[in-house]
């Protein structure tokens, strides 16, 4: 029996001052620990009085989704978790929060991430 030995694994990692080969991205293990992790999305429906959040009644749902989604791509993932995802919405930012006011509807959503 003769020993062949097996296709040669690299490992590349990431530094900031290395950039690597557009080949190597998807074999980076530290990359490739970044696209497996997860935020947590928080996301709070509620009705509103003269229009500010009431919370006289509140919906609250968490969803993990992945690392590095831009800021639509979590906007429709939040309206398609709580059923808005045809609704027209005023997006506004405050900070770390996503507020969207849906369009002839007195309801606030509030989206979180962590």
């Amino acid at each position: 029996m003769y020993y062949r030995p097996g296709p040669v694994v690299r490992l590349y990692y990431c530094y900031d001052s290395v950039k690597l080969p557009r080949f190597a991205q998807q074999s980076c293990i530290i990359c490739r620990y970044q696209a497996t992790t997860a935020m947590i999305l928080k996301i709070e429906r509620t009705d509103t009085f003269g229009g500010e959040a009431n919370y006289s009644w509140v919906d609250r749902v968490e969803v993990q989704i992945p690392n590095g989604l831009s800021d639509l791509a979590i906007v429709r993932r939040a309206k398609k978790e709580i059923g808005y995802s045809n609704h027209r919405c005023n997006r506004s930012d405050l900070g770390e929060t996503i507020v969207l006011d849906p369009v002839g509807e007195c309801v606030r959503i509030f989206i979180d991430c962590e």
